[in-house]
């Protein structure tokens, strides 16, 4: 609930649980699902990326 659309969007001033299903906007239905602790409900994203590795001094 607390994740803005960035104000440069058109919907600007909204947050993700009122645009995914089962949080309180217009998607019908409900996309939750429980968690990695299989208790927590609510919306799980997964990113992929490929870097380099960056050597630190």
């Amino acid at each position: 609930m607390t994740v803005l659309i960035p104000d440069s969007l058109p919907l600007s001033e909204t947050n993700l649980h009122q645009l995914l299903a089962g949080g309180s906007g217009c998607a019908p239905g409900d996309d939750c699902d429980l968690g990695p602790d299989n208790q927590t409900s609510g919306w799980w994203f997964y990113f992929n990326s490929t870097s380099d590795l960056v050597e630190l001094n």
